[in-house]
Formats: C-alpha cells, structure tokens, sequence
C-alpha cells in the first residue's frame, strides 16, 4: 500500500466559505478541524522552531493508512469522525492528545488500547462523560450518578424523576453498560441524611411519654350548730264567752297579732370531707400529619 501524501498546516486565514458564492463550501467542518488543528500546530512550531505534518482522517483510516513508523516525531492526526487529535511520540505510535468524542451509548469506542489514555466521550442520551484510562472506562471530571438534585422543571436526559419509576443507569468498566433502576418515591417525602436503602420510611407520630399524677383531695370543717331563741308575744285583745245556753255562740272577729324573736345566731365552719382519689390516665393520641414551612420542587437522581 503507498503511503498517502501527507498535508502540510493550513494557513489560519483559510477561507471557509466559497468566496465565489460566499455561502458554506461542501466540507466546511473539516476545513475547520484543519485549521484548528493548524493553529496547535503553528503554536508548537513557534515554540519549537519545527515543522510537522497535520493528518486528517478518519479513525478507521488512521489505523489502516497512516503507520506512525511513516511520520516524523510530532506529526499530528485529527480524526474527523471522532473529533480526537494524535500526535507521533516518536516511539511508533499516535498518542491522543486532546478531544471529546460524542456518541449515544452503544456507540461509543470499542477499539482503545493503552495509547488511547485519556479519549473522553460524552454518552449524550445520558449527558454523562466518560474517561479511557487505557484499560477501562471511568467518570470524567466527577461526573457520577446516584446523586439526588431539586429542580423545577424537567432537567431531561440523564436525570430520572423520583416517583417510583425505573430507569436505565449508565455504569463504566471495561466496557459501558446499563443497570436498571427504580426510582424511590418522593413525591410527597422529604430526605434525610443516611445510608440509602431505596425504601421511603412512613410517617410516624411523635412520642408520648407520662400519665396523670395521681391526684388527692380534701375538704375538711365542719357546719356548726345553728342556735336561736325567740317566743310569740301576748295577744293583742282578749274575748272571754260564756256558754248559757247549749245553742251556737257567734263571736264577732277580732284583729289580732303576735310578736316573735329571733337570736342573732351565725353558721360556723363544719366538717366536710371528700376521699382520696386519683385520675386514671386517658387516651390521647398524636398523629403524623404536621409538617413544617416547605416549599416543594421535582426532585430527580442522576441516572
């Protein structure tokens, strides 16, 4: 197989648009990559004084017809379809340097070996980042899931709403894969720090501790004698009637009165008295319906 030509750096100021017509040139977006990757270049040209080749291709090309043995030290491969840029280390290999590749879980490389240290990939239908670390996939940048987060609308992709449902959770390892996941129910729930279970605890009432005292009560003293004295007076008039006959005698009506007293007499204090007695403890009972001020908003894990 012959050895491709390889392109030297583009001048930054190459135009990306048909200066005919002036609209967008068929291979506009790798024309870009080019000079971006020109522009890196140049940078290390300036620093170093030397010049390399750029390379722009696509990945399966890279491996198939650009051995590295081919270039100098240096050289740098842009890989249009994964959007990662190589560079020739001198020891017969293209190392990555820079680059995020974007792909749907699935799609993501399968190929990596230990030059590829470092490829990052963003798995969009999950909006996580992931890290070849030359032998499996890791999180990039602390970008894990299981994490809960309040919002107050649909984040989208990559988050699961906590309402019972199950998802699909994307794991790293030597290879990308998915675990299911039920979602706990936080609808009308309020988290607490601890060890995650998954299992949303019941409302319970407050505790109730105690009885009534027992309770003691007396009245003593006693109501005293009442006394008092007093006499109906003398008539006021006198008839005296003789019987000389055995017929009815009529006595005319006379208006007559009595006087009676009464001795100023008082009521002292008695003796009342009422048993010891308690008060058996009744029922009394507190529910788990009280909440505090809140303020509610969707609260989603990180899948």
């Amino acid at each position: 197989m012959a050895t491709p030509t390889a392109r030297p750096f583009l001048p930054l100021d190459d135009p990306l648009t048909d200066v005919r017509t002036g609209l967008l040139s068929r291979d506009t977006w790798r024309r870009y990559f080019e000079n971006l990757t020109s522009a890196v270049e140049a940078f290390r040209i300036a620093l170093t004084g030397n010049l390399s080749t750029v390379l722009v291709d696509t990945h399966a090309n890279r491996l198939a017809a650009y051995p590295p043995a081919n270039y100098s030290a240096g050289a740098t491969f842009y890989e249009s379809d994964r959007g990662l840029l190589f560079r020739n280390v001198g020891s017969a290999s293209w190392q990555y340097v820079t680059g995020t590749m974007t792909a749907t879980f699935g799609n993501e490389p399968t190929d990596l070996g230990a030059t590829d240290v470092g490829v990052r990939v963003f798995v969009s239908n999950f909006r996580h980042t992931v890290r070849w670390d030359g032998a499996a996939w890791t999180w990039a940048d602390g970008d894990l899931p299981g994490r809960f987060s309040h919002w107050l609308s649909d984040p989208g992709a990559g988050y699961g709403l906590c309402d019972g449902s199950t998802y699909d959770q994307l794991t790293v390892g030597a290879t990308l894969g998915t675990s299911s996941v039920v979602t706990p129910d936080l609808s009308d729930a309020y988290l607490k720090g601890g060890t995650y279970t998954g299992t949303v605890q019941g409302a319970s009432a407050p505790g109730l501790s105690g009885s009534t005292a027992t309770a003691t009560a007396t009245i003593s003293g006693q109501t005293a004698a009442v006394t008092s004295t007093g006499g109906m007076g003398g008539a006021d008039a006198t008839v005296q009637v003789e019987d000389f006959t055995s017929a009815a005698v009529t006595v005319a009506s006379e208006s007559h009165g009595h006087s009676l007293t009464m001795d100023p007499h008082q009521h002292g204090v008695g003796t009342l008295a009422v048993d010891a007695h308690s008060h058996a403890a009744g029922t009394l009972a507190v529910d788990a319906s009280g909440q505090p001020e809140r303020l509610a908003a969707m609260i989603f894990v990180r899948l």
